[in-house]
């Protein structure tokens, strides 16, 4: 079976294809380290008063597989193909197949499929109680679509840069999004990296949707977008949801999405059960460390993964807080606090710590006598924005 990737679509009549219709179905694995788990990472977005709006898992360089079932308005699995001139053969009842084909030479039930790598960023929202179960699937398109817009327009990056689908079935049914430029635009790992732009991305589409962020008032007077028109989520490529999409579905929902703030999850806990763990497992004799988790706490800054760790045998150095990452191996943070101008402590501090630098972490220093606001805020790349 040919494969080709996502950017090298099978050839056919763009607008035959959109209107007839395939079933089309996406199927997504996440990349896997050396130990053979999942790379990604996890994060969730939470009302002032702690109730979830979203849960997020960002991907990078995941699999994505686009899966074609079969015609939309056919009862036949899959497509057949004439096996000796490897051409496709017409579905049944097509008034424009030509001639019989021979049936010793007709191959069926071909399914065909396109694959990638793309960042991927699974979206798993809160479906607001008053949705009536038959109303689900109209919430989740319209939000798929909203915050796809919003994502357009907060980021900058045009329309074909960021798809979404939705996947699974059921109370299973999820958000999908992946990068489908060339390489990637980069913004999806935003998303649970800085604790406010869900926030932002959520007040654009609102302005999007044609409502006030401010009051939730529809700006909209007159019939020219009772559900949804062109200038909010209708578009080419959705044509086949347009009979789901309805704007007015999804603006209590992005309306209370605007004063949320997301964390990113260690290990499956939240961010409150992250933090108590790191206090707990701290050095109960350095009042530094404390204050430093203190104030990634205060401004919703990305916690650490583990605390009091030595990331290598033999390296005499045990890193006050550890941040799990691929590349680099990881980051050990050291809270240095007066003892450490010692300088036969400061000599033996570089030696060991040079030698995790040469093995491939990433090494930061938080002293003493420094803001330790303004040394995390110097870091934002491992530490987050946090909340301004």
């Amino acid at each position: 079976m040919l494969v080709r990737s996502l950017n090298s679509r099978i050839t056919c009549d763009e607008e035959e294809r959109t209107r007839e219709g395939y079933d089309l179905e996406l199927y997504y694995r996440f990349a896997t380290g050396t130990d053979g788990k999942e790379i990604c990472d996890k994060a969730t977005t939470c009302s002032p008063e702690g109730a979830d709006f979203l849960r997020l898992t960002h991907g990078p360089q995941a699999n994505l597989w686009r899966v074609n079932r079969k015609w939309r308005r056919s009862d036949q699995r899959g497509f057949s193909m004439d096996g000796k001139t490897g051409f496709w053969v017409r579905r049944p009842g097509d008034d424009d197949r030509t001639g019989e084909i021979d049936p010793t030479r007709l191959v069926t039930g071909i399914t065909p499929f396109v694959w990638d790598t793309r960042n991927l960023l699974l979206i798993s929202p809160e479906i607001p109680g008053q949705v009536a179960k038959e109303d689900r699937e109209s919430f989740l398109a319209s939000l798929s679509y909203a915050v796809q817009r919003g994502c357009q327009v907060f980021f900058q990056v045009e329309e074909q840069e960021i798809s979404v689908g939705r996947i699974g079935a059921k109370d299973q049914k999820r958000i999908l999004f992946w990068e489908a430029s060339e390489g990637g635009s980069g913004v999806l790992p935003r998303l649970l990296e800085e604790p406010k732009t869900v926030a932002r991305v959520a007040k654009e589409a609102l302005e999007i949707c044609h409502f006030d962020p401010a009051t939730g008032a529809d700006l909209i007077t007159d019939a020219s977008c009772s559900r949804a028109c062109y200038r909010c989520l209708l578009s080419y490529s959705n044509q086949m949801d347009h009979r789901l999409l309805n704007r007015l579905a999804i603006r209590d929902f992005l309306m209370a999405l605007q004063a949320a703030s997301t964390t990113r999850l260690a290990h499956g806990r939240t961010y409150e059960e992250q933090y108590q763990r790191l206090l707990e497992r701290r050095d109960p004799a350095s009042n530094l460390e404390e204050k430093f988790l203190e104030q990634l706490h205060l401004a919703r800054h990305c916690l650490p993964d583990r605390a009091q760790y030595r990331p290598e045998e033999g390296v005499y150095a045990e890193a006050d807080f550890f941040y799990e990452r691929e590349d680099p191996k990881g980051v050990a943070v050291f809270i240095d606090g007066p003892h450490h101008d010692d300088p036969k402590q400061k000599e033996q501090d570089s030696r060991e710590r040079r030698k995790l630098e040469d093995m491939g972490y990433r090494v930061i220093v938080i002293r003493y006598d420094k803001s330790i606001k303004n040394q995390i805020g110097a870091f934002a790349d491992i530490f987050g924005r946090g909340v301004a």
